[in-house]
């Protein structure tokens, strides 16, 4: 049985704008959570100190979407979003989850002051009047003594051969993307392209990917989130 990972520079960033206004009475300070997050286990409603607007995809743009999606996430004691996932989506299928989980990446929350992060929700606002800028614009990326630095694996875990495809003797690649935060770690993890198969190839993959660890990318110095795209290669071996 052999399993290999690579990483290659695949890495992009999507279209963001940021406010840093902390200050006032919000619609989000007067938040609750909607019918479909009632069974969510939830412990706060989180209200950003620094607003990211995301990126709007072609797709939503050209059909004039505008949409709510909810964002499940924890955050360290400097405030900064270590996990996250998409707990609901008013308008699925137009791609504005991704966007959404990248945007709360760029975001500063209230710090957890807990031991156990606490699970927070977080709604990530849609709307056609919102300009966006590119975050790398933002902090001075393209001038002419800007650095940009890619992030850089520094721990990887090999994902666990699921049973089932050590029964068949299949195998197969799976593409993962995931986001890298700014402390390094694997924000969130998603599948780019499955491996065809029907083996719990990709669980297993997904597993793995958010157990790495990378030296997180900067501009100016400055840690940003990055998603990056790499495969993860299961094959058995006689």
């Amino acid at each position: 049985m052999k399993i290999t990972h690579i990483l290659i520079g695949a890495v992009f960033v999507l279209v963001l704008t940021v406010s840093a206004e902390r200050t006032g009475e919000r619609e989000e300070d007067h938040l609750t959570l909607p019918e479909e997050l009632k069974d969510t286990p939830c412990m706060k409603i989180a209200v950003p100190w620094t607003v990211v607007y995301p990126g709007y995809t072609e797709q939503a743009r050209e059909k004039e979407i505008e949409a709510d999606v909810w964002i499940r996430l924890k955050v360290d004691r400097d405030g900064i979003v270590t996990e996250a996932d998409v707990a609901h989506s008013s308008a699925p299928g137009y791609g504005l989850e991704d966007s959404a989980l990248f945007a709360v990446a760029a975001m500063d929350f209230e710090p957890s002051k807990k031991r156990r992060r606490e699970i927070r929700c977080c709604r990530v606002k849609f709307r056609l009047s919102q300009e966006a800028t590119d975050i790398w614009n933002m902090y001075g990326a393209g001038n002419e003594d800007s650095t940009e630095e890619y992030p850089e694996m520094v721990y990887s875990h090999n994902p666990d051969f699921p049973s089932e495809a050590l029964k068949q003797g299949c195998g197969g690649t799976v593409w993962i993307k995931v986001i890298v935060g700014r402390t390094g770690s694997v924000v969130a993890a998603l599948i780019d392209k499955e491996s065809g198969t029907d083996c719990g190839l990709e669980e297993a993959a997904l597993k793995a990917a958010r157990k790495c660890r990378f030296k997180p990318g900067k501009i100016n110095g400055k840690p940003i989130p990055v998603w990056v795209k790499y495969p993860l290669e299961f094959s058995v071996g006689r």
